[in-house]
């Protein structure tokens, strides 16, 4: 284990200064999750700004074949996947409220 050494100084403090052992693995081991997360709405948003890119710089004969995906598909993709890389982490830490409080509309009366 990489930090083997730190969790044994961790214990030995906790020891020595009568103290709760922290609990292993540390709360940075949720972080592959979040980085995994995080890659895919990076590649969304990278994808889905390809085809707005061909429609800005496309022939302007051609821009009403791709004017309505554009509009209603890509675009609207491409601000949501923005948005939640942005402030995705609010909204999760609202729902984890919601949920853990019992409140709201997924509360069970």
């Amino acid at each position: 284990m990489k930090f083997a050494g730190w969790q044994r100084l961790n214990a030995e403090y906790a020891r020595l200064f009568l103290i709760k052992t922290p609990s292993w693995p540390p709360p940075a081991a949720q972080e592959p999750l979040m980085m995994n997360q995080a890659t895919v709405f990076r590649w969304i948003h990278i994808v889905f700004a390809i085809p707005i890119i061909g429609y800005v710089y496309s022939p302007f004969d051609q821009i009403p074949d791709y004017a309505r995906p554009t509009r209603f598909v890509f675009v609207p993709l491409l601000a949501l996947s923005g948005l939640w890389m942005w402030k995705g982490h609010v909204v999760r830490r609202l729902v984890s409220k919601r949920s853990e409080s019992g409140t709201g509309s997924y509360s069970n009366p």
